[in-house]
C-alpha cells in the first residue's frame, strides 16, 4: 500500500441522514416503539500517522515499529423521542483482529446527543498481503438497545498495487426488522426474541427440502452454506460477512432463490455466492469485496438480476449454461462478466464500470449480449470473445475503453446496432473473424491512431449501414481478408482496404478526408455507387490494384454539406 495514497486521504466521508427509525422488537405499549430513536448524523473520520515520530497527542502505538497508525473516530448524533431515558450500548468496531470500543450512553427523553468513539490499530510497514490482492479495513458503528437496532458500516478498499486504487463506500444502514410470526414451512433468523434462530446455516440445516429461510436485518459473521431446495430470503437488507474465508454462500443443491442479502469478503478463488448447482435464481443482492461476486460452476439454468457487484470479478462463469444476467450493475477491479467454457447465456440490460474487461469470453457459444452500457477505464475492452461462435452484440452503449468489441478467433458473430464511441484503440476490431455481420452501428471518434471498425484475416464479413466518424485514421479498414462487402456507410475520413480479395466497396458515402476511398495490393475487388464528398482524392489505387479493381457509377462532390454539420446531423 503506497504512502502516496494515504497522504492525501485525511477524511474518509461524512454523511447526513434525514431522520430514521430504528425496528424495536417489543410490542408492548410501556416499551419504545419505532419511532422513538432517531439517527441524525453518522460521521466517521480516519487519520493516518507515518511512524513514533510524528506521535500526535491522543494517539497510542503498539510499539516503536509501527510505522503506520490508522486511527478512526465516530460521531453520531441521536434524539430520544420516547417518553423515558434510553439507554444504549454504541459500538466502535475495526473488522480486524482488535477489539472493539463500546461505551453506554444515556438519553434523556426529549432530547438529543452527540455519542464519538476512538478506535485504531497499528501496522508495520505495508498491509501484509501480496501485490495485487485486497487489503480492506471496514468500520462499523452499532446501536444497541436490547437487540441491535443500526449498524452502520464504512469501507476502505485498497488494490495492493503500484498505482494503488482507494474505494470508500459511504455508510450502509443495516436495518434490523421485526420477525414475522412462525408458520409452516418457514424457518425466521434474526437477532430479536421472536425469531427462531440467531445464525443461519442453523436455520438451513433444520429447514425440510422446500422450506422458506427468512432472514431479519442484521450482521451475520458466518459461512452459509445450502445443501437442500430452499428459498433463502432477507429482510432488511441483512449482511453475511465470510471475514475473508470460504464462500459467503455456497449453493449445492438445485432450484433454490437467493434474494435480498448483502455479500461481502470471501476467501480468495470463492464468491460472494457460489453456485453448483442447476435452476437458481439469485435476484436483489449486493455483493462486495469478493473474489467473484457471483461464481457458476458447472452448472445450468441460472437467473442472475437486480445485483449490484463491487468485487475482483463481478461475474465469474466456468462450464455453465442457459443462463441469464439482467438488469444488474456491475463495478469490478478486473472482469464485470467473465465466462470460460459457457454456452446460451443472455446478457440483458447491464451497467459495466471500470475493470480491464467488461464482458470476457473465451470458448463460449451462442451469448446474447444486449441492451448493456459498458464504461470504463482506457487500456481495457468493453466486449472481448475468443475462440467463440453465435455471438449477438446488439443494442448496447460502449465507450471509454481500449477497444470497444475485440473479437478474434470468432465464427458467425452480429454487432448492430450499437453506439461506440470514444474508445482509445478501435471501436471494433476483428481478427481471425468468419461470418461477421456489423450493420447499423454507429461509431464516433474511436482512437487518435485506431479505427473505428478494424478488420484483419477475416472472411465472409458484411459491414454496412454504420455511421462512423474518425477524424485522424480510416473510419473502416479492412486488411488481409476475403470475401468481404462494405455497402451503404456513411463515414468520415475514408475507407481502406489492403492486400485483401475479392472485396465489394458499394454504396457508401465518404466525407472529408485526404483520401475517399484506398485500395492497396487488392485482387478481384468492386468499388461501385459509392459518393465521395470534400476529399481530396477520391479514389487511390495502389501497387498493383488498377487492374484488378472495377470503378462503377462512382459518384464524386467536390463542393458539399460540411461533414461537421452530417455528423451533427447523424448525432
Amino acid at each position: 500500500m503506497t504512502a502516496q495514497a494515504f497522504k492525501a486521504l485525511l477524511l474518509l466521508g461524512v454523511l447526513v441522514f434525514q431522520p430514521i427509525t430504528c425496528a424495536i422488537s417489543p410490542t408492548e405499549a410501556s416499551e419504545p416503539k419505532d419511532t422513538d430513536l432517531k439517527v441524525l448524523n453518522a460521521t466517521l473520520v480516519m487519520e493516518r500517522s507515518e511512524g513514533p515520530s510524528d506521535r500526535t497527542e491522543g494517539s497510542r502505538y503498539f510499539s516503536e515499529w509501527d510505522e503506520w497508525w490508522w486511527r478512526f473516530r465516530i460521531t453520531l448524533l441521536l434524539r430520544n423521542d420516547y417518553e423515558s431515558q434510553l439507554d444504549l450500548t454504541v459500538k466502535l468496531e475495526i473488522l480486524t483482529e482488535y477489539s472493539p470500543t463500546e461505551e453506554s450512553v444515556k438519553i434523556p427523553p426529549g432530547t438529543s446527543q452527540e455519542v464519538t468513539l476512538s478506535s485504531g490499530f497499528g501496522t508495520r510497514g505495508i498491509p501484509p498481503v501480496p501485490p495485487g490482492k485486497p487489503f480492506r479495513v471496514s468500520a462499523q458503528a452499532t446501536l444497541k438497545l436490547g437487540i441491535e437496532l443500526r449498524t452502520f458500516e464504512w469501507v476502505l478498499f485498497e488494490e495492493n498495487t503500484a498505482q494503488s486504487k482507494i474505494q470508500t463506500d459511504p455508510p450502509t444502514i443495516i436495518n434490523s426488522v421485526s420477525c414475522p410470526q412462525p408458520q409452516k414451512g418457514v424457518k425466521t433468523v434474526g437477532p430479536g426474541k421472536e425469531c427462531t434462530y440467531r445464525a443461519i446455516q442453523a436455520a438451513v440445516n433444520a429447514a425440510q427440502p422446500g422450506d422458506t429461510i427468512l432472514v431479519c436485518g442484521g450482521s451475520y459473521n458466518e459461512n452459509v452454506r445450502i445443501n437442500k431446495t430452499l428459498k433463502l430470503t432477507g429482510l432488511g437488507s441483512p449482511h453475511i460477512d465470510a471475514q475473508g474465508s470460504g464462500d459467503v454462500i455456497r449453493v449445492d443443491a438445485n432450484s433454490c432463490t437467493i434474494e435480498g442479502f448483502r455479500l461481502y469478503f470471501s476467501g480468495d478463488d470463492a464468491g460472494g455466492i457460489h453456485v453448483l448447482a442447476d435452476n437458481i435464481t439469485v435476484r436483489n443482492c449486493t455483493t462486495k469485496y469478493n473474489y467473484a461476486g457471483i461464481y457458476l460452476a458447472n452448472q445450468s439454468h441460472s437467473m442472475i438480476e437486480r445485483v449490484v457487484s463491487q468485487d475482483w470479478y463481478g461475474i465469474y462463469a466456468l462450464g455453465s449454461g442457459d443462463g441469464t444476467i439482467k438488469d444488474s450493475s456491475i463495478t469490478a477491479h478486473r472482469v464485470a462478466a467473465c465466462f470460460r467454457g459457457c454456452e446460451d447465456f443472455t446478457l440483458l440490460s447491464d451497467s459495466v464500470k471500470n475493470g480491464p474487461v467488461g464482458f470476457d469470453l473465451e470458448s463460449c457459444h451462442r451469448f446474447v449480449m444486449a441492451q448493456n452500457s459498458i464504461t470504463g477505464e482506457r487500456e481495457s475492452h468493453g466486449i472481448w470473445a475468443k475462440l467463440s461462435n453465435d455471438l449477438e452484440v446488439t443494442g448496447n452503449q460502449i465507450g471509454g475503453r481500449d477497444y470497444g468489441v475485440y473479437l478474434t478467433n470468432v465464427s458467425r458473430a452480429l454487432i448492430q446496432d450499437n453506439t461506440i464511441a470514444e474508445n482509445s484503440e478501435d471501436g471494433v476490431r476483428l481478427l481471425y473473424v468468419a461470418g461477421c455481420v456489423i450493420r447499423n452501428n454507429h461509431l464516433e471518434e474511436n482512437g487518435e491512431y485506431g479505427y473505428g471498425v478494424n478488420a484483419g484475416c477475416c472472411t465472409d464479413l458484411e459491414i454496412s449501414g454504420n455511421y462512423v466518424l474518425q477524424t485522424h485514421e480510416a473510419a473502416i479498414h479492412v486488411g488481409s481478408s476475403r470475401n468481404c462487402t462494405i455497402s451503404s456507410n456513411e463515414v468520415v475520413y475514408s475507407l481502406q482496404v489492403e492486400l485483401s480479395e475479392s472485396v465489394s466497396v458499394l454504396n457508401n458515402v465518404v466525407w472529408s478526408c485526404a483520401r475517399g476511398i484506398y485500395m492497396s495490393e487488392c485482387v478481384n475487388c468492386r468499388v461501385e455507387g459509392n459518393e465521395i464528398r470534400d476529399c481530396t482524392k477520391f479514389v487511390a489505387l495502389e501497387t498493383g490494384a488498377i487492374a484488378a479493381i472495377v470503378l462503377v457509377a462512382l459518384v464524386f462532390v467536390i463542393a458539399g454539406k460540411n461533414p461537421r454539420e452530417a455528423c451533427n446531423s447523424r448525432a
